[in-house]
């Protein structure tokens, strides 16, 4: 019986996409593994997209943002209709601008804010894009698009999607 159990499930595993078998072993902390098989991934195969969002969640881990926001780009040009892209597309972004001198931040702003509008736009009841632009819109000049009562309002839209938020 065991044994049966043990051929079932590594015939699963041999099975499974690759960006499913990357997913389990970044679950199990073995990124070095999961990025030889998502860096595989040839961009003409069907989950290119989503081989480069999950390499840039593991660079966004490590704290390599540069090299997560060059994984970020390159989903959303293979597919830019997935709004967990964009959103954190929009925090590498943040994390970028949050150690850059005044003129980089400023180039990034529009960028971020962008990037978790485009979410918002993409999944309508998706939350943390949207408490990324309160954050935003309470913390920009009001010339790069900040503005209290912009957050005022997606407090209140987030009030209405998810009282408990």
């Amino acid at each position: 019986m065991r044994l049966i159990l043990f051929l079932i499930c590594v015939s699963h595993l041999v099975l499974a996409q690759p960006v499913e078998k990357a997913i389990k072993l970044i679950e199990t902390k073995n990124t070095s593994e999961a990025k030889k098989i998502l860096g595989g991934i040839k961009d003409s195969d069907k989950e290119y997209a989503s081989a480069q969002f999950w390499l840039g969640r593991i660079y966004y881990d490590e704290k390599k943002y540069d090299d997560a926001e060059s994984f970020f780009e390159e989903a959303i040009e293979a597919n830019d209709k997935q709004a967990e892209y964009h959103n954190w597309y929009g925090n590498t972004l943040g994390a970028i601008a949050s150690d850059a001198n005044m003129f980089k931040q400023g180039m990034l702003a529009p960028k971020m804010k962008s990037a978790w509008e485009k979410a918002v736009a993409l999944k309508s009841d998706y939350i943390e894009p949207r408490q990324s632009l309160i954050q935003y819109y309470l913390s920009a000049p009001s010339m790069m698009g900040g503005s209290v009562d912009k957050a005022k309002e997606m407090a209140n839209e987030i009030m209405k999607l998810k009282p408990a938020e």
